[in-house]
């Protein structure tokens, strides 16, 4: 049995403090089995309606539909696919106000008209207010889009997708072909709409023209596109460890552009969105050089090559392209950490080179066949492993024989560091029984992102029988198996259950199938083989379904039972609870803080030193939200960014705030977020400090250009000193990729920095701004250390006064030297506080004397693979990334830093390391808290509270010496931050029932947060 939590999952619109509670957006008991509603009888049950037509339109009417309503809209989620024929006469085209086509109404009004409008093919949202005259009418802006225009017969299908009137979309497809699968369909639209009614009756609907008529027939109505009318059954699908299959059955002719064979679209990286999966579009064969050919179902090769990436159709190393995401490396953001090609290579007489070669996106990193350079030895060509990194070979002693078809087996494994090339090997046994011709100890830092099949010299090479997968077993059919599962979550919850993630053999993933719903909720099967699971009605101990796998040809299957149990509210259950060698002073609870209240994916809280009643919130799509009174809470949005953020439902977003001690006076608020310019920003806005408390234009403090997705600003806070506190990430690529983690002098990565923003008396400059970065993208081999950084001047120009001043105190204030390093004092970023941390997810900044002062920054840094940690730093602390992981080795340790050795620098241990895992001491994200100085929970005072984001672990760390004390005092998942208002009496967690308390509690929040 194993747990299967996502390991990201993405939830919105969340209450405070249950995960994924059920919300205003998810669809209520009420309306839970809202359905299309047809009179007909259809062997396919999901059919809601069809009719062979015609139906014939003319004289600006509106036709429905007979014998179909429907009762969806702003409340429901599902899907509908609908498809019509239209023909439409040549007439209409005199005109620029027609339209024909498929529409939506609500009470006699019309809300959505799919179809062709204005012209072209067209999709619009008309709005709430009634009818519109399509005679005098224009698209509101963003609201149609051009198509195709057609004087002919067409067909028209689309897939509208409610999501209970929020991220609702519309997908169009023109004159498909119905003998493809859906996701082998190219859509003509694809594009969102708010659905602002309860849909109730659909007509076909015709406006203006030359009153000719149009012609509608072969009208569908489905929930599912493989009932008869819409698209193909999906082919034949893949094993659970394919990357894909491809055997070139393509007509005669080039290569390029082909995307066939089987998934191409494996979906390797948690950078990816993790709850929805890939979106089902293959890569395609791209030219490298010459002209690589198909001819009789074979790829050709004569001095030419072609390259195919494992995921599609995307390509780059940018963040967010579908290359990025199928990957394989070492790196902690991928799932799988080898890649294995399995072909069939026929050389004819004059082929030189040639081989199957490993990309790390544009360039060549193995080759694995017949390379150039004959084996020294023997004087010839021979079977050989070519890495390209470091021009070194690794010779079979087997010399290949011109028309002779072989079958080899190239991997290349980033854990164990090795390659390996296998000639004609037995895939009917295991790999561990098959000996490899050549073996290649690889290390190097390299990505492998693409296969490339390619030969040089005047003869021809011939392929076949491409597979490429993540393990050996990918490579050869076997039954598939299926194991049970199990999850453990809160009621009302959801969440995204990687179910074949402990199955084996050849297994379909995109043929996942729920044998067995769910008795108190909903099972659906997601495209990448997941399943997503929603409880919806009652309280139950337990709830289970049945899902089914099988191989790619259908032949075999296999069926396995996945159970939730549900976590009771106190939490007091042995797999959430480890109870101290004492009883506690008081048992505890988890408990709503504010009912009623929902925020989507809030990261940021903070309230005001002089105003505890108040609290402010951030959004991670770029809204702010104020609570003016945390004891009667309503929720004002005070200020929309979201033009400006940057936000994937991951690390990019809105993501912190601080409330400026003064703010009764002054009406500042800080935030921090990643940009849509491709940068992080810490930006002031000034509030009116009364009703409606609406925030004016933005002052940008500091801006830096980020070239990752993850571990980039964090959040900011004010300290007991009035000093402004922001944490920074390495940037990203999870292994310290873009060379950051022990840099002092060039930018503001992987540190917490203190900044005066009252440029108080005494207080600095900061120094002038770095130079440009030269060079943009991953820096696995250091090349730069990303310098772009961007400091506002009040004058213009690169240096000077800023919005900010440097505390004459800060601790690299004049530093030359740094691990050993001479700098010069004119570069060094005195900004910085500590440095050397990973992914600082939430930081405290404490007084521990009680004087005014900050004596300690308490900083919770992200690992890696294998350990978390709590800092406790004092200023000009280093927290040893990327030398260091918590309390064992990093990634880069032993390697010089900025020209520095790991023992000429000063590294601070963390005050406690924890091991990744689902125990009570365990978990995989941790998430920083503050010490406790309150009275309401005396067994907390002088304890710092934290979590981990995965484990839903709550800890109290009571900070004393030799070892502190770690006590385990509740759990809920995916805790993004804890903190207390300015008050005592305040805190996330409370004691169990006690009808007298009146203290109030302050959340922790749930959001996305990748590692």
């Amino acid at each position: 049995m194993k747990h299967v939590f996502t390991r990201r999952s993405i939830f919105c619109n969340h209450r405070f403090s249950t995960i994924m509670r059920q919300t205003k957006r998810t669809i209520s008991a009420a309306i839970a089995g809202m359905v299309l509603h047809a009179l007909l009888d259809f062997a396919h049950a999901d059919v809601l309606y069809t009719t062979p037509g015609p139906h014939l339109v003319s004289d600006n009417n509106a036709f429905p539909l007979p014998g179909l309503s429907l009762s969806r809209g702003t409340n429901a989620t599902g899907t509908l696919y609908l498809k019509y024929t239209v023909t439409n006469p040549a007439s209409n085209f005199t005109t620029e106000s027609y339209y024909a086509g498929m529409s939506f109404y609500a009470g006699g009004n019309e809300h959505l008209g799919i179809g062709n409008g204005w012209n072209p093919w067209a999709y619009s949202a008309l709005g709430p207010n009634g009818n519109v005259d399509f005679n005098s009418a224009n698209p509101e802006p963003g609201e149609s889009y051009q198509l195709v225009r057609s004087t002919d017969t067409t067909t028209i299908v689309f897939r509208v997708n409610f999501n209970s009137g929020a991220d609702d979309n519309i997908t169009v497809w023109l004159n498909p072909d119905p003998n493809l699968a859906e996701n082998a369909q190219n859509p003509a639209l694809v594009t969102n709409f708010t659905a602002n009614a309860d849909f109730d009756t659909i007509y076909l609907r015709e406006g203006g023209g030359s009153g000719a008529g149009w012609t509608f027939s072969n009208i569908v109505i489905a929930e599912n596109s493989t009932d008869p009318g819409f698209f193909a059954e999906p082919g034949p699908p893949p094993p659970a460890s394919f990357v894909g299959e491809e055997n070139f059955d393509y007509p005669d002719g080039s290569v390029a552009g082909r995307n066939g064979g089987l998934l191409w679209n494996y979906d390797n990286s948690t950078e990816n969105n993790p709850f929805f999966g890939n979106a089902g579009t293959p890569s395609d064969w791209d030219v490298v050089f010459g002209t690589p050919m198909v001819s009789g179902g074979t790829l050709i090769t004569q001095d030419s090559g072609t390259i195919r990436e494992y995921k599609g159709p995307g390509e780059g190393v940018q963040a967010g392209s579908d290359e990025r995401f199928g990957a394989v490396s070492d790196d902690g953001i991928f799932q799988k950490h080898a890649i294995y090609y399995k072909f069939n290579m026929t050389r004819r007489a004059g082929a030189s080179w040639s081989g199957a070669s490993s990309y790390d996106f544009t360039a060549e990193r193995y080759l694995f066949g017949v390379p150039t350079a004959p084996n020294p030895v023997s004087g010839s060509r021979e079977f050989a492993i070519h890495d390209l990194n470091n021009d070194q070979w690794s010779y079979s002693g087997i010399q290949p024989v011109e028309g002779q078809t072989y079958t080899l087996v190239a991997k290349l494994d980033f854990d164990t560091n090795v390659a390996a090339l296998y000639l004609d090997p037995n895939l009917s046994l295991p790999e561990s029984q098959n000996t490899p011709v050549a073996t290649y100890p690889h290390n190097s830092g390299n990505w492998s992102s693409a296969i490339r099949l390619a030969s040089g010299g005047s003869g021809q090479t011939e392929w076949d029988k491409l597979r490429v997968a993540h393990d050996w077993s990918g490579l050869s059919a076997g039954p598939p198996l299926a194991n049970e599962d199990s999850a453990t979550m809160p009621h009302l919850t959801q969440a995204r259950l990687q179910v074949l993630a402990n199955d084996s053999g050849s297994i379909n993933r995109q043929a996942v199938t729920i044998a067995s719903q769910p008795a108190h909720g909903t099972a659906t099967v997601n495209s990448d083989g997941s399943i997503f699971y929603q409880h919806t009605t009652g309280t139950p101990q337990s709830d289970s379904f049945i899902y089914q796998i099988v191989n790619p040809d259908g032949s075999l299957n296999d069926s396995a039972t996945v159970t939730i149990t549900f976590a009771t509210g106190t939490r007091f259950d042995s797999a959430f609870v480890n109870m101290p060698a004492t009883p506690p002073l008081a048992a505890l609870r988890v408990e709503e803080a504010f009912p009623g209240i929902t925020f989507d994916s809030p990261h940021g809280f903070s309230s005001i030193p002089d105003d505890p009643a108040k609290l402010f919130v951030t959004e991670g799509d770029g809204r702010v939200f104020l609570i003016p009174d945390v004891s009667a809470p309503e929720k004002l949005q005070i200020l929309d960014h979201t033009a400006a953020v940057a936000h994937d439902n991951n690390e990019l977003a809105l993501k912190g705030i601080a409330a400026h001690p003064q703010w009764a006076t002054n009406g500042y608020i800080y935030v921090t977020y990643n940009s849509t310019a491709g940068t992080v920003r810490l930006s002031r806005f000034t509030c009116l400090t009364t009703p409606p408390y609406t925030a004016g234009s933005e002052l940008i403090l500091i801006e830096q250009d980020s070239d990752d997705t993850v571990h980039n600003i964090a959040s900011c806070h004010f300290g007991p000193d009035g000093y402004l506190y922001v944490g920074f990430g390495d940037e990203g690529t999870q292994g310290d990729g873009h060379n950051n983690a022990q840099h002092i002098d060039r930018n503001l990565w992987s540190c917490v920095i203190r900044i005066d923003v009252d440029k108080k008396p005494g207080s600095l400059p900061p120094n002038p701004n770095p130079g440009p970065d030269p060079y943009v993208g991953p820096d696995p081999g250091g090349q730069s250390n990303d310098a772009d950084l961007m400091i506002p001047r009040i004058s213009g120009g690169s240096s000077g006064e800023a919005h900010y001043a440097i505390p004459p105190d800060n601790p690299f204030v004049g530093a030359t030297t740094f691990n050993g390093v001479s700098l010069d004092p004119g570069q060094v970023r005195t900004e910085i506080a500590v440095m050397g941390v990973r992914n600082p997810w939430q930081f405290s900044a404490e007084d521990i004397d009680s004087n005014g002062t900050v004596d300690e920054l308490w900083v919770a840094d992200v690992g890696r693979s294998g350990s978390e940690e709590i800092n406790r730093f004092q200023f000009g602390g280093n927290g040893g990334w990327s030398w260091r992981e918590g309390s064992v080795a990093g990634i880069r340790s032993g390697q010089l830093l900025n020209g520095a050795s790991q023992a000429a620098a000063s590294l601070t241990e963390p005050i406690w390391a924890y091991n990744h895992g689902g125990s009570a001491f365990q978990g995989s994200s941790v998430t920083g808290g503050l010490i406790y100085r309150g009275t309401s929970l005396p067994g907390f005072t002088g304890k710092y509270v934290f979590a981990d984001y995965m484990s839903g672990n709550i800890w109290t760390l009571e900070p004393s010496n030799p070892a502190p004390v770690i006590e385990r005092v509740a759990g809920e998942v995916a805790i993004v931050a804890l903190f207390s208002c300015w008050i005592a009496a305040t805190s996330a967690i409370r004691r169990a029932p006690d009808p007298s308390s009146a203290s109030p509690s302050v959340p922790k929040t749930v959001a996305c947060r990748p590692r």
